[in-house]
């Protein structure tokens, strides 16, 4: 029971951060509003490409049983380099290069951490 009311108490969070969110892009132009308002509009888009993501690893870490224990890693890979894209392309920053220079880099990124892992090294 106590486990249904934990996922509830965070589903109702989740679906209110969603509504001030439609409501906050409904009303605010991003073309003639200040720099922090963007900011938040950022944030926004950030927390729903979390939701998404995490949806999507869950999902498959339900099929997979090894995908389970890099959940959180791979989770928060994603989220990085996805802010960072989303934000680029929020500034009309982004280009081809920019975005095969993110890529790279989580590669290199999630490759070293896994290097350095605990678990890893366990094993050896």
């Amino acid at each position: 029971m106590m486990q249904f009311i934990k996922i509830f108490k965070l589903t109702i969070f989740k679906l209110s951060i969603l509504i001030v969110e439609l409501f906050f892009l409904a009303v605010f132009n991003p073309f003639n509003s200040q720099t922090f308002v963007l900011f938040l509009g950022i944030l926004f888009l950030i927390f729903d490409y979390y939701l998404v993501l995490d949806f999507l690893i869950n999902r498959l870490s339900s099929i997979n049983l090894n995908l389970r224990k890099k959940r959180k890693k791979i989770l928060l890979t994603l989220l990085y380099s996805g802010g960072i894209l989303i934000m680029l392309e929020s500034l009309g920053q982004l280009t081809f290069k920019d975005t095969m220079v993110i890529i790279g880099l989580v590669i290199i990124i999630y490759w070293y951490t896994w290097y350095i892992s605990d678990d890893r090294k366990a094993k050896n």
